[in-house]
């Protein structure tokens, strides 16, 4: 259990770009540029909460905003080990940002373009948060990400389909096939599509879902997790073709999904 820390003790968390690895997007994005220097908050953070498993700063968000985040990290902690077989993660630490101005500008001094997300992780060891509606949903999902990075430490966006997959499939994320109109219609996107960056396209987010359950319904999560520490080389786990794979895919989907 996560136990309450008092908000007058301040902590600033200053990463160099020498140090960080930037994973943005609710997971996809690249490195700060070279010498873009310290990333320094205009949001004043101060530890709010903390366990052994995370500690919770924050600037202005409210109590019940930090106490929602850190529940479902703690809840769902364990879940995620277990299902990414990781036997344990060092402290995390969760980063919560409540004004939208200040969170943009931390997006372009850390990333050094601006670009719309609700959250990324900054390596192995910190997430980042705005306090949108779903909040503690992307917490988890980036703790997906954290989690998966134990599995392989060199998987971030690497490649992203898979990347973005294995985190909205582990946090639950599906999104209806029947509501898109590109599946409903048989035009799935592509594995090269969702690899897009972040600013190209966003469908990742909205078939990610499917493309880990069709692998863990059809070859075992033994496979996933050989994707992960593959990064994502359908041919050396799955003995298919990118194309082959895109096919299955979408007709589990219908089968599954749209039937």
């Amino acid at each position: 259990m996560l136990r309450a820390v008092n908000a007058s003790r301040t902590t600033r968390w200053i990463t160099t770009a020498a140090a960080a690895l930037a994973l943005a997007g609710c997971g996809g994005g690249s490195s700060p540029p070279a010498g873009s220097g310290p990333v320094m908050a205009t949001e004043t953070m101060a530890v709010r909460r903390e366990s052994p498993h995370f500690q919770v700063l924050a600037g202005q968000a409210p109590a019940a905003v930090v106490d929602a985040i850190a529940d479902r990290l703690e809840a769902e902690r364990g879940r995620l080990l277990s299902d990414l077989r990781v036997a344990d993660v060092s402290q995390v630490r969760v980063r919560i940002w409540q004004d939208q101005a200040a969170w943009n500008a931390e997006v372009v001094r850390y990333f050094g373009r601006s670009f719309t997300t609700g959250g990324y992780i900054a390596g192995p060891g910190e997430m980042r948060l705005l306090a949108v509606d779903r909040v503690a949903v992307n917490a988890t999902h980036e703790f997906a990400h954290i989690v998966s990075l134990h599995v392989n430490p060199g998987f971030a966006n690497n490649p992203r389909w898979l990347w973005e997959a294995t985190a909205l499939y582990e946090n639950g994320e599906l999104v209806d096939p029947r509501t898109l109109g590109y599946m409903t219609s048989g035009r799935p996107p592509t594995l090269q599509t969702l690899n897009s960056d972040i600013s190209a396209n966003t469908q990742v987010y909205e078939v990610g879902y499917t493309l880990a359950e069709f692998v863990v319904a059809t070859y075992g999560r033994d496979a996933l997790l050989g994707l992960i520490r593959a990064n994502g080389d359908i041919a050396a786990v799955l003995g298919l073709t990118p194309a082959e794979f895109e096919r299955d895919w979408y007709a589990f989907v219908r089968a599954r999904h749209l039937s």
